[in-house]
């Protein structure tokens, strides 16, 4: 059995966190023996995985720059549990992993790339700096790079030099038996929001960042309520924009019309009683959120963005707009607002979409033939 320590910033509800769980609870034990790790304390997801008797350990570092604490903790755990493969994710975790994993002579290390877009990078040190360490992490300590989508991959290529050979497309999964609406946390939700059968109700999942362009759904949205007051739209997530997208909600006089819910635990009773789900981000690797709602066969609205496009085909299994393009957004969502028939045909679509490319067996057991053919070659 290869034992494999899997190293990420922390166990928070973000989509690359979910992917490692559901990696390490999905591949076959008999094979692989999996450790995680963190750098921070944040575990909201832990309990996932000592539910599966998965080993978690954490350095407990307060920030990336924390080596004084990081170092010390890691170089013990490389020494105790000599792992055969070192798996990292993220940008802090990928800086550490790929360093030390060098150094104790892991015979594999990786690294699972969700997001590489230098090509809009603010210019500044810490910029400069952050590429500068991925690029020289990436060459000379890696054995391979999972990306999870094609852009990914043409990116890591293009602003990183990684070679071709060297990089493995995984895309980001979901598991369709998992995700199904939920009769009973359905009724619970809508009476627990007082919301009508007469309401229609738009949402969207994300952190509250700059980048999910959440202030541009508020804003589509704003201009759609006037002509179709049963509109409800609820947007889950936490993050520094919080008071600013509350702030924008009461100047537009929205307060009865839409909710920040901050962060759920469970997607699945918001995505149940959603009839549209919105991703009106700017970037992404591979949004698991979107799969998640095609699953659940919801119709959906995303921007327009090479990593989106992967997965929806405008007008067939979704529909796109232009990033940052109010007008098209809130022309999309009334296209499907007065359309209940494109609704349904929408998210069965999608539905398909899914259990063809993006599920869940198909995309782990591509993962563990990774494994196996790096460890045949180290």
């Amino acid at each position: 059995m290869k034992k494999i320590l899997h190293l990420i910033e922390s166990l928070r509800r973000g989509g690359a966190e979910r992917r490692l769980i559901s990696d390490v609870c999905t591949l076959d034990s008999q094979k692989f023996q999996s450790i995680v790790c963190t750098l921070y304390d944040d575990d909201a997801l832990r309990s996932e995985l000592e539910h599966k008797n998965i080993p978690v350990y954490s350095l407990s570092m307060k920030h990336i720059y924390d080596a004084y604490h990081g170092i010390p903790r890691l170089c013990r755990l490389l020494r105790e549990k000599n792992p055969d493969i070192l798996h990292t994710q993220l940008f802090g975790a990928n800086i550490y992993g790929r360093i030390f994993g060098k150094l104790f002579s892991v015979p594999v290390v990786m690294s699972t790339v969700q997001l590489c877009d230098y090509s809009n990078m603010e210019p500044g040190l810490y910029s400069c700096k952050r590429k500068v360490l991925d690029y020289l992490t990436g060459k000379l300590c890696v054995n391979a790079h999972v990306a999870v989508s094609q852009s990914v991959k043409r990116h890591l290529m293009t602003h990183l030099a990684i070679p071709q050979h060297k990089i493995e497309v995984i895309y980001n999964y979901t598991d369709t038996a998992f995700f199904k609406a939920n009769l009973a946390a359905k009724e619970e939700f809508l009476k627990g929001w007082n919301i009508k059968s007469s309401n229609l109700v738009i949402s969207s999942i994300g952190r509250l960042e700059a980048q999910k362009g959440h202030v541009y759904l508020i804003e589509a949205f704003s201009r759609l309520i006037r002509q179709y007051p049963n509109l409800k739209l609820f947007i889950a997530g936490k993050g520094s924009l919080f008071y600013y997208l509350k702030s924008l909600i009461q100047d537009l006089s929205l307060e009865k019309s839409v909710y920040l819910m901050g962060e759920i635990k469970d997607v699945r009773e918001l995505l149940s009683v959603s009839d549209i789900f919105v991703l009106p981000s700017l970037n992404e690797g591979f949004s698991l959120v979107l799969l998640e709602a095609m699953a659940m066969k919801k119709a959906c609205i995303a921007s327009d963005i090479p990593q989106i496009s992967e997965v929806i085909t405008h007008g067939k299994s979704g529909w796109l707009f232009e990033p940052k393009n109010i007008e098209t957004l809130t022309q999309a969502l009334e296209e499907l607002v007065v359309n209940t028939n494109q609704r349904n045909q929408l998210g069965e679509n999608a539905f398909k979409v899914v259990q063809n490319q993006f599920e869940k067996e198909k995309n782990v057991k591509h993962l563990e033939s990774l494994y196996e053919s790096l460890l045949s070659v180290s």
